[in-house]
């Protein structure tokens, strides 16, 4: 995988469901036109995350540099729209701190693993202050959206698809430039609660 990092006019990559894919050599940072990356396997017997060995290696190499990144370290700075298979791996502070000027859309693609977002990673995702679009789908083991939606400033729409164990609205409801919300093959609950959202502006569908 190190060739696709001299790749510089690059700008769309997809990895989907690769058992045996190694990210050695891979280097993000190197790749300078990229704006939208998707890194995911939904297949159930193909455990392994390559979303989590590319950011999780992504971020040591930035927390061990306590030096300012070279300008070639464009990539992250431009990418747009990321979709991967670990909450945990990308609301980490160096990488969201990479991804913040420019990202506009997150989707996470079938996280096995999560239940709930700890504060280091609710902390992380205030980050994203760029974010316009988040999408949680078929995560089946997560019980609640993030906390700290309220506070993002320019997030517009808001999924859940297939994430049948989320139950409660966040407790302190949407920022005020959310448009969106669109909650499909999810808990009854969760459909009662957004049918029964009334607020100017947002635009439901359950």
């Amino acid at each position: 995988m190190a060739s696709l990092s001299s790749l510089t006019s690059l700008t769309y990559l997809s990895i989907q469901d690769c058992k045996n894919f190694k990210v050695d050599g891979f280097n993000l940072l190197m790749a300078s036109n990229h704006k939208v990356l998707a890194v995911h396997n939904i297949i159930e017997n193909y455990p392994r995350s390559v979303a989590a060995d590319l950011l999780s290696e992504l971020a040591v190499e930035i927390t061990r540099s306590k030096k300012l990144l070279p300008p070639t370290a464009g990539s992250l700075l431009q990418l747009e729209r990321l979709d991967v298979d670990s909450i945990s791996v990308v609301l980490v502070a160096p990488v969201c701190r990479l991804l913040a000027a420019t990202l506009k859309e997150l989707v996470i693609t079938c996280d096995r693993e999560v239940e709930n977002l700890t504060k280091d990673e609710e902390k992380a995702l205030q980050l994203l202050t760029s974010l316009q679009e988040l999408i949680f789908w078929r995560c089946r083991r997560l019980r609640s959206f993030p906390q700290g939606l309220h506070d993002l400033p320019s997030l517009r729409t808001l999924e859940a698809i297939s994430c049948r164990k989320i139950r409660p609205l966040p407790k302190k409801g949407f920022p005020t430039s959310l448009r969106e919300l669109s909650i499909n093959e999810c808990s009854r609950k969760l459909h009662n609660q957004a049918k029964k959202l009334n607020r100017r502006n947002l635009s439901v569908s359950s």
